[in-house]
């Protein structure tokens, strides 16, 4: 869900700097072309991806920080994490300098634009197939957050699943309308001070 429109994002400001950016998934992350790269950039969530062999690579650790090893940052130039506390942490526990780089947001798209805040409460995102407290428990306190994301039917009453799925385009307003969003994250991204860039 997020990762590829943050990746977007990313590649988005670069491209307004004069940069010409490709964007991998995780299945091309060895196309036959990356030798033309000069500057490889990780965003590294839950699985692991090895440095590029050519030009630079940086690994931009966002998320999932505990399916990180000291092995994973071996290759690297320069390795950076979306937790102050965490990189301070691992730096010091692996020998290996990382520097903090929060998660951030296109400014450009999530701007306040001045729509009224409405009194609803909204979250949009994934089940998971977990239990999110966040969402879950306001619910079964009879407090009516609007849900929109799949996965959901099993979790919370239908009632309060407004739709499966909505554009990316579509966020900026709905989040500024709405009177509160919620918001929750992995316990381990909880835990280790990593925050998620819907809060950007």
């Amino acid at each position: 869900w997020g990762d590829i429109h943050f990746a977007r994002a990313l590649a988005a400001a670069l491209r307004r700097l004069g940069q010409e950016v490709v964007i991998d998934s995780y299945a091309a992350r060895t196309r036959r072309t990356r030798h033309l790269d000069d500057v490889t950039v990780v965003l590294r969530g839950p699985e692991p991806v090895a440095p590029s062999p050519f030009g630079v690579s940086l690994l931009w650790i966002i998320s999932h920080p505990d399916e990180i090893t000291a092995s994973d940052l071996s290759g690297f130039h320069e390795v950076f994490a979306a937790s102050a506390a965490w990189a301070r942490t691992a730096s010091a526990d692996w020998g290996t300098p990382i520097t903090s780089l929060p998660q951030c947001t296109d400014a450009s798209r999530f701007a306040p634009a001045g729509r009224p805040r409405s009194d609803e409460i909204l979250f949009v995102g994934t089940a998971r197939g977990i239990l999110r407290p966040s969402i879950v428990e306001p619910i079964r306190a009879g407090i009516p957050v609007t849900v929109i994301g799949p996965d959901w039917r099993g979790w919370i009453p239908a009632d309060r699943i407004a739709a499966t799925g909505v554009s990316n385009d579509e966020l900026p307003a709905l989040y500024e309308s709405a009177g509160v969003v919620l918001n929750d994250h992995w316990p381990a991204m909880q835990q280790r001070g990593f925050i998620g860039n819907r809060l950007f």
